[in-house]
């Protein structure tokens, strides 16, 4: 599992997100994965508004537990779409590096996206000064 978000960019997503924002402690992300969570949250109000995200999780990609309510025996087909949309989501994670958020990130391993500047934050990675 990686960190808990950061209070101070949890605030920040809640006060522009409200309710699609889930309980701080369901969000686990590091800081480089945020505008990716801000752009997710703003595009699933317009494309799906019924749909709530109860979960983030940065762990190797972007894990995200939803719930979208259902309206009859047929609407399989709705979430069958909507799972295809988040996947876009997903798989840009894998390419984003979770500190910084720089679209140069890559399996280090130990489930973590990282560019090469993050990868020893000793050296040159800003966002763990």
């Amino acid at each position: 599992m990686t960190d808990p978000i950061r209070p101070d960019l949890y605030q920040t997503l809640l006060a522009k997100h409200g309710e699609r924002m889930p309980a701080e402690s369901e969000v686990f992300l590091r800081p480089g994965w945020v505008p990716l969570v801000d752009r997710l949250l703003t595009d699933i109000a317009r494309e799906y508004p019924d749909a709530r995200i109860v979960g983030l999780v940065g762990c190797g990609w972007l894990q995200i537990d939803t719930s979208l309510p259902t309206n009859g025996d047929h609407d399989w087909t709705r979430h069958v779409k909507f799972d295809r949309w988040l996947q876009r989501y997903v798989t840009e994670s894998l390419w984003t590096c979770e500190c910084c958020g720089s679209h140069h990130g890559r399996d280090r391993l130990n489930r973590r996206v990282l560019c090469e500047d993050c990868q020893n934050p000793k050296e040159s990675c800003d966002a763990h000064a």
